[in-house]
């Protein structure tokens, strides 16, 4: 249960009859559902870093079962409740000692509705602020998990935060409609990205996609590609790939003011100057490069997805931070219903 809001609009086209590969080799990507039917899906999620010296470790991973369920089906679109199953956090169960059933129970907990168009085209969530109040708890949670960690209560105390502190600040940061809507249309929209459309499958598609940053009010806007694997798709099923590229000269002016926001709060004008050199020095040195690539192939007779891949790459070079994190996601439908 994850996040980046990227939906792309294009022009729809009403069609008769399946979804398919037309005579002018093009494809139309639309829903085929009915109310009560039951999409299941087997996720997964790791993320990797390798060191300079080539040592690669795991440092999560998780996995759970997503249930995609059509509570309503309309002329003009769907009804769709998201829910979720037997959830699994190496970070949580290894770190913290959390029970794999408590970890399911909780997730078991959370459910997702929207809206689709009549073609299955994300138009909006539903039920936001029912999310905000389930956040919360699963915030609460994770803090008496963190706290029952013996070094992670010291290193807390050691910093003089408190329990309540701690929860303070990340529902601030977390809880509002804004953030929310992001954090979980993460988990819907990547399935359903290319729905609503028509697609040349000669043609590479290319537009901008803002990308927030944590730098209040900065937006990084990149090119993104995506286009049609002709060698996988037939009259059956259809893959789409994407992919996004992110140098250094576009990140790092971010990532520093970043940094100088950071600090700008607990230093004297006379003290930040110095600092704001030694941030200079080590960002100078850095070279950070982002890839991401995606694939998702989807059935033309039901418009479900069958299967989705995502993978983050981020290099960075210099500065004695070598390293390689790789991020991937995995969706699988194991079962309609």
């Amino acid at each position: 249960m994850k996040i980046i809001i990227s939906i792309l609009t294009l022009l729809s086209a009403c069609v008769i009859g399946h979804a398919q590969m037309m005579p002018d080799s093009t494809a139309n990507i639309v829903a085929y559902w009915s109310k009560g039917d039951k999409a299941i899906y087997e996720m997964k999620y790791t993320k990797e870093k390798t060191d300079s010296d080539g040592e690669t470790t795991v440092e999560r991973s998780t996995s759970e079962t997503r249930i995609f369920e059509v509570l309503d089906s309309t002329a003009t679109g769907y009804a769709v409740r998201v829910s979720y199953d037997d959830y699994f956090d190496s970070q949580l169960a290894i770190q913290f000692g959390v029970s794999a059933n408590l970890l399911s129970e909780l997730s078991s907990s959370i459910t997702v509705d929207f809206l689709t168009d009549e073609f299955g085209a994300v138009q909006s969530l539903v039920n936001v602020e029912e999310q905000i109040e389930g956040f919360k708890k699963v915030i609460r949670f994770a803090i008496d998990a963190a706290f029952k960690d013996k070094q992670q209560k010291k290193a807390y105390a050691a910093e003089g935060i408190t329990k309540q502190a701690l929860y303070d600040s990340l529902c601030e940061q977390f809880c509002n409609e804004e953030t929310m809507t992001r954090i979980i249309s993460e988990d819907v929209t990547p399935l359903l990205y290319f729905h609503g459309g028509r697609y040349d499958i000669h043609e590479e598609f290319e537009y901008k996609k803002p990308i927030p940053t944590l730098t209040d009010g900065d937006v990084l806007e990149v090119t993104e590609k995506f286009w049609i694997d002709e060698e996988l798709t037939d009259d059956e099923q259809v893959v789409f790939r994407r992919y996004c590229h992110i140098d250094s000269e576009d990140y790092l002016p971010l990532a520093k003011a970043y940094s100088y926001s950071l600090v700008a709060q607990n230093y004297t004008e006379g003290e930040l100057a110095e600092i704001y050199a030694e941030i200079d020095k080590i960002y100078d040195e850095l070279q950070v490069t982002f890839d991401e690539y995606s694939a998702v192939r989807i059935d033309f007779e039901t418009g479900w997805p069958l299967e989705y891949y995502y993978q983050k790459v981020i290099k960075t070079e210099g500065g004695g931070m070598d390293s390689e994190i790789v991020e991937t996601k995995e969706a699988l439908l194991k079962d309609l219903i």
